[in-house]
């Protein structure tokens, strides 16, 4: 979150919280969390209570701690169909690694029998 958008969540907070006095919290007994927090203050109260009075701010907030998707996609390198990565390593859809693991083990024992 910046610091312009903080400046107008404690601006509200200063004016319409029932629990803000002298730039503390009642609930807590410490500071507000909107006043000393950077980064990803949150206060129960004020999403709950302040927020929704001023659908536009609102918005403005929790668009704020949108981050980029953790899922990434990739193809299979045998069949090429589309498959949601799990790591790094992770090279082929869940039906080719199925037959990848059972060809490996087939393998493995034609070897240690061999």
């Amino acid at each position: 979150m910046d610091s312009k958008l903080q400046r107008k969540i404690e601006r509200i907070a200063k004016y319409n919280c029932a629990n803000y006095v002298d730039k503390g919290c009642l609930l807590t007994g410490s500071l507000c969390v909107f006043s000393i927090v950077h980064g990803a203050p949150s206060c129960v109260w004020a999403q709950e209570a302040l927020l929704p009075t001023n659908p536009l701010l609102e918005s403005e907030y929790y668009a704020s701690f949108k981050r980029k998707s953790l899922i990434t996609k990739d193809q299979c390198i045998s069949c090429g169909t589309s498959f949601i990565k799990r790591g790094n390593a992770h090279r082929f859809c869940s039906d080719c690694s199925a037959k990848k693991i059972r060809q490996s083990k087939r393998e493995s024992a034609r070897k240690k029998w061999a």
